[in-house]
């Protein structure tokens, strides 16, 4: 069986970056909640991590929130904590897409607990 062909003119560039990074974010998802992370925002060139509430303590204290503080300490002028609604997050500059976010937590992983 043949694949149909699309002309040329139908995908372009900008359309395989887009998909490529669409294709990105199964794996920014599997990251981010090894790590412990709620939710992951991606908004106007930075990335918002979303952490679970207060009354998990014991989440505060495990090796993967150390590996986020030590990543926040290496990196204070990159990275905001905020607190909003009750919620806690981390506001990290200059990640502009998802293989950016990708690497960025993957640097997180592979770093020394505090």
């Amino acid at each position: 069986m043949s694949r149909p062909r699309f002309p040329a003119s139908n995908v372009s560039a900008n359309t395989v970056k887009e998909t490529a990074e669409l294709l990105r974010i199964p794996r920014l998802r599997y990251l981010a909640r090894r790590l412990g992370i709620e939710k992951v925002v991606l908004k106007q060139g930075s990335m918002y991590i979303y952490f679970v509430d207060d009354n998990n303590k014991a989440y505060y204290q495990s090796p993967m929130f150390g590996r986020l503080l030590n990543f926040l300490q290496a990196n204070p002028r990159r990275c905001r904590i905020r607190e909003k609604n009750g919620r806690r997050s981390f506001a990290i500059a200059d990640v502009p897409t998802v293989e950016e976010a990708v690497a960025l937590l993957n640097n997180v992983l592979s770093l020394e607990t505090i």
